[in-house]
């Protein structure tokens, strides 16, 4: 048997060495590579015999760009050997193509060789279809994200496995596409801008399995930028619209069910979702958007529920392009949502979470609640963290002091505006964000609330390792597996605040690199010069208890009761604990049942696995927010999917 670390048989992997055959030459192509697992050479060896006299070149396609002619080839008998710059090959003949070692020319080592002949395709054989498809299988709640690299000759799970395995026998006939990589047989039966059917998995079980492609010509930026906001599908039904962050990935959040998930591009400017957050079918719903279209888009063509609509923009709060400076004088760019009707209005300040957020935040997370703040009659301005999207900086040098300051550069912004009511504005944000709007209610400290979500603003040090266990133990990992990998965690948190034992902690990082809790708990090992280790020893000594307890304000901490990101419990703990001598007389602490860190309905709380899977936000949790923003601001209260008019104050 030949072992998939020995040779891997990929029919399109090397596009630039073709077979063919004249009346003049032959060519052959053999492709494998040598090393053993972890330390593997994909190689492929193209021969071309001109009546007796032999040359060729070699591609590695993963380490090198250049195709480097064979030197001194010899063939003789059923043996072959040749060198490529510092590498001699010795190769023997076989069954199926060669065998032997290739060694290397200072070590002398030698690491076992072994190559497959080629077959040419036919026509019908090869996909018609672009280079990969994205998609996966099984159901809302247990769906497993894969992109198929016909390009790359293999598929990737970034959810679920750090490698990618090798497409193997592949067969294109007929429209109908079969394979397998590791443990997976794909049958999949190809239609105009996809593939669907089936996936046996590795304990056998057959799973339906959706794939689309992405067309060469999808909407700008621009466009998308548009597109974005709140229209009416129905008398009490809206569709609000938002890209991931700052890239051209487009997601839907649909109300009052609270249905959720990415639009996957068709040709012709037309986006289709299918039943959870990255299942591209069957068909949820469609959304077409005209590129023509100038200025903000007032309407957007949606199908769903088998009828299309003309969805117009809804008229509850309009949306206006602003640029503030912060205390460091860096310019930050935003958006600020303004509820229709007479103002001035009360308001709210966004806060972002870890990593490069913009105004829309991951998946349109913030994007969806700051919609739903404007229509309830709450001003939101929401900008992009520095560094990202419109705004000057580089959020990867920001501290959370900094990160604050912009914060409460973005309260005063709005103290300058006569639209909003100075005495009523509010700071809303998750996850880090719980740090960052405690630094910043030290700048501003007569804000009249703060709303808290998924937040343990304790120890950042602690905060890690907390959530590293909680990952671990929903993976079942055991107790020794754990330890090994607070181990790491501390090592690394180690160097961080005393740049001290950098080898043995990159030695210590070699062994466990491939480990799935390293590359997706930890998320690997920065690089010796690299900029986190600042940002976490100046994270390390932030103690924020002295100012969640100065503030006079109002507080509303909501926690998802399968968060594993949060130690919920010990995060409440804290929060009550930080409270209890603390000055506001006004605190809500709730534990929403079956929400994750980011409030999507789950049902293992494995938002890392289970992501791709989620269909929904848990019901109610945009309503919950701004009915409790609205009590403090003492706004009248309109539910935000009342038809009509804006709620008045």
């Amino acid at each position: 048997m030949i072992t998939w670390y020995r040779l891997v048989l990929i029919v399109l992997l090397a596009p630039s060495l073709t077979t063919a055959a004249t009346s003049q030459s032959v060519s052959s192509v053999y492709v494998g590579g040598y090393g053993v697992p972890g330390a593997f050479f994909f190689t492929a060896i193209e021969l071309v015999d001109t009546g007796g006299a032999v040359s060729g070149k070699m591609r590695q396609p993963f380490d090198r760009a250049d195709a480097p002619p064979l030197q001194n080839l010899i063939t003789k008998d059923e043996r072959l050997t040749f060198n490529v710059d510092h590498l001699y090959f010795v190769l023997q003949r076989t069954a199926y193509g060669y065998s032997g070692f290739v060694r290397a020319q200072k070590s002398k080592r030698e690491q076992k060789a072994e190559f497959i002949k080629r077959r040419t395709p036919t026509p019908r054989e090869i996909p018609t279809t672009p280079t990969y498809y994205s998609g996966g299988y099984g159901t809302p709640g247990n769906f497993v994200y894969t992109r198929i690299g016909f390009d790359t000759g293999k598929i990737g799970q970034p959810f679920d496995r750090t490698d990618q395995p090798p497409i193997r026998n592949l067969t294109v006939r007929n429209g109908q596409l079969r394979f397998d990589a590791d443990r997976l047989h794909f049958e999949l039966t190809q239609f105009d801008h996809g593939a669907r059917g089936w996936v046996v998995d590795e304990k056998g079980k057959r799973r339906p399995a959706y794939f689309v492609t992405r067309p060469k010509d999808i909407p700008s930026l621009e466009v998308l930028e548009r597109y974005e906001g709140t229209y009416r599908i129905g008398k009490r039904r809206l569709l609000t619209l938002s890209r991931n962050v700052f890239s051209d990935g487009f997601h839907y959040l649909e109300l009052p069910s609270g249905r959720t998930g990415a639009l996957f591009y068709r040709p012709n400017g037309e986006l289709t979702g299918g039943p959870c957050m990255y299942c591209p079918g069957p068909e949820y719903l469609r959304v077409s958007l005209d590129p023509r279209q100038s200025g903000r888009a007032q309407r957007v063509r949606v199908t769903i529920d088998g009828r299309t609509i003309d969805a117009p923009r809804i008229e509850t709060h309009s949306e206006e392009e602003i640029r503030f400076i912060s205390k460091d004088g860096t310019q930050l760019a935003g958006s600020l949502l303004l509820p229709s009707g007479k103002g001035p209005h009360p308001a709210v300040v966004f806060a972002h979470g870890s990593s490069a957020q913009t105004r829309n935040g991951f998946y349109g997370n913030i994007r969806f609640i700051a919609e739903a703040y404007a229509r309830s009659g709450i001003a939101a301005l929401i900008f992009d963290k520095r560094g990202t999207g419109r705004s000057k900086g580089d959020w990867k040098t920001a501290n959370l002091e900094i990160l604050g300051d912009d914060v409460a550069a973005g309260v005063e912004f709005l103290r300058t505006r006569a639209e909003i009511r100075a005495d009523r504005i509010g700071l809303t944000g998750s996850s880090q964000a719980g740090w960052i709007m405690s630094w910043a209610s030290l700048r501003v400290p007569d804000v009249r609330f703060i709303q808290m979500r998924s937040s343990s603003p304790m120890s950042v040090r602690e905060a890690n390792r907390d959530q590293l266990v909680l990952m671990m133990e929903a993976e079942r990992y055991p107790r020794s597996e754990i330890q090994r990998a607070l181990d790491i965690r501390d090592m690394i948190d180690d160097y961080a605040v005393t740049g001290q034992n950098w080898e043995q902690l990159e030695a210590a990082a070699k062994q466990v690199e491939n480990e799935y809790w390293m590359t997706q708990f930890i998320g690997g090992l920065p690089a010796k010069d690299s900029t986190t280790y600042a940002w976490l020893r100046k994270a390390f000594s932030y103690d924020v208890t002295a100012a969640v307890r100065n503030f006079k304000g109002a507080w509303q901490a909501i926690y998802g009761a399968s968060d594993i990101v949060v130690d919920v419990p010990e995060a409440r703990a804290w929060f009550e604990d930080a409270l209890r001598y603390g000055r506001s007389n006004d605190v809500t602490i709730e534990v929403v049942p079956n929400a994750d860190h980011n409030y999507y309905e789950t049902k293992t709380g494995l938002d890392h696995r289970e992501f791709p899977g989620y269909s929904r936000y848990v019901p109610g949790i945009f309503d919950k927010i701004t009915r409790w923003a609205n009590e403090r601001m003492r706004n009248t209260y309109t539910h935000p999917l009342s038809p009509g008019k804006t709620p008045s104050r």
